[in-house]
């Protein structure tokens, strides 16, 4: 989730905690975070923690990322990117309750953030509730309308409803924010050859070959359901 808070190393300088203060150290922690009086190393742990935890989520390892995201709430209850990354680890695990209940409490924090909405639209999308993740994707891209990813996660869910127009708008907004975006590229072919304009679902297919290999899967004729 781009764009949450993250650890200022300048703090570090501006700590002046004394022993007295801090409490006693132990072996197993060094200084125990819930006595620390200085705001600023306790936001740096916080960052930490959630840094260590997007690396456990990216090599699969979900039950340490939200260990890791549950010690960074510990710390700072009201820490919005903790309860976003925490969401993601959640429903990349498969528990998509628990991630809901992460994505609303973030977006409760937080309500300006587009990742927050972002991300509630693709569980939803993921749980087959189409209209809500339509809703939080759109909103998602009014407050950030460069984000390709929500404009292509959205036309997923018009395709799916059966709204092809829609769909190819929201395919084409993607490609003309993201060039590169072949997922886009290929399923506003499919979209094209739906609708029986098959000029322009061949040349939406080309693009699609052009920018990725292997090419079995342009062939196949059905959505390439990429969830970003």
């Amino acid at each position: 989730m781009e764009g949450w808070p993250h650890c200022d190393v300048t703090n570090l300088r501006r700590i002046a905690c004394s022993r007295a203060a801090a409490g006693p150290r132990t072996s197993a922690n060094g200084w125990r975070p819930e006595r620390l009086v200085c705001a600023g190393l306790v936001d740096c742990l916080g960052s930490t923690f959630l840094r260590r935890g997007q690396a456990w989520r990216r090599k699969g390892k979900f039950d340490e990322a939200i260990a890791d995201c549950n010690e960074a709430i510990r710390l700072d209850p009201q820490n919005a990117g903790a309860f976003g990354h925490r969401s993601i680890a959640w429903r990349d695990k498969g528990d998509f309750d628990k991630a809901m209940a992460d994505h609303d409490e973030a977006i409760r924090l937080d309500p300006q953030h587009a990742g927050a909405f972002f991300h509630r639209g693709v569980t939803l999308y993921l749980r087959g509730e189409l209209e809500r993740a339509i809703a939080d994707l759109t909103e998602a891209i009014r407050l950030d309308p460069k984000d390709a990813k929500a404009f292509y996660d959205r036309g997923l869910a018009w395709h799916d409803l059966g709204d092809l127009e829609e769909a190819i708008d929201d395919y084409s907004e993607a490609i003309r924010i993201d060039g590169q975006h072949v997922d886009a590229f290929h399923n506003r072919g499919v979209a094209w050859e739906a609708k029986g304009e098959y000029d322009k679902a061949t040349a939406d297919y080309d693009e699609a070959i052009r920018l990725k290999s292997p090419l079995a899967k342009v062939f196949d004729g059905k959505l390439w359901r990429t969830i970003h």
